[in-house]
């Protein structure tokens, strides 16, 4: 929809700019816009930066247990622009969309940031879309709906939240056993290891610890109000302060 309607799939795309290309779109295949089912989608948010954002896809780390791994670097360039973690019905997507489109020869428009970070949650069957919006059935009709639109915002707010990354931790006045629980608490092998091998209770535990400490001892990254913007900006709600 995005590219149909600017002819790129850069910059802002708001719920208003949503609702015009499917009427468009609809118009253009002669069909109404509630026969068009959608079996697949990409749901996600453009962040404009001042800077490249390879460091903070380098340190992103896993995703509900997943690890978001490095995909293979496109041709010509010297590190991987995109990272991803895989679950059964969607996928995540983290990557450097302004250096992808200079890659392919599309230019920035002079409307958006030097560097663009690209997020979003693809849906790949039609289960975890039901899901998020209650409906039985989800049709193009249905996407521009406020209630439709907010359930896929609060989906990509929590898939945000749910993302661990590796950043300098603050160890200060933790026992040894509070240190290695939080040094360990955004590797997923390693609690992969531990539900393997330990008690329910121990394992239980100890992840609870280990979470609440990483939550308490970890500071917000700048893109995390960044992302709250823009999801705001594309939802038309105001902005808070």
């Amino acid at each position: 929809m995005h590219t149909f309607a600017h002819g790129h799939n850069l910059g802002t795309f708001t719920a208003t700019d949503v609702r015009v290309a499917i009427i468009e779109f609809a118009g253009a295949l002669d069909v109404p816009p509630e026969k068009l089912t959608i079996h697949g989608l990409e749901v996600g948010v453009n962040l404009p930066v001042a800077e490249s954002p390879r460091l903070f896809l380098e340190s992103l780390a896993s995703h509900k247990g997943s690890p978001l791994a490095a995909l293979k670097p496109p041709a010509g360039a010297a590190r991987p622009l995109e990272y991803g973690a895989h679950h059964s019905e969607y996928r995540l997507k983290y990557y450097n969309k302004s250096e992808y489109s200079r890659r392919k020869g599309r230019c920035l428009p002079d409307t958006v940031a030097p560097h663009l970070l690209r997020y979003e949650v693809v849906f790949e069957c039609l289960r975890p879309m039901r899901k998020v919006t209650g409906l039985s059935e989800l049709t193009l009709a249905d996407l521009p709906r406020p209630p439709v639109m907010a359930a896929f915002a609060n989906h990509l707010r929590f898939h945000w939240s749910a993302t661990k990354r590796h950043q300098a931790l603050d160890y200060d006045d933790l026992s040894l056993a509070e240190a290695a629980l939080l040094h360990a608490a955004a590797d997923p092998a390693f609690w992969q290891a531990m539900r393997a091998s330990q008690a329910r209770s121990t394992y239980d535990r100890n992840k609870a610890k280990a979470t609440a400490l990483l939550r308490q001892r970890t500071a917000p990254h700048p893109y995390d109000a960044v992302f709250a913007r823009e999801l705001e900006r594309l939802l038309q709600l105001p902005t808070t302060a």
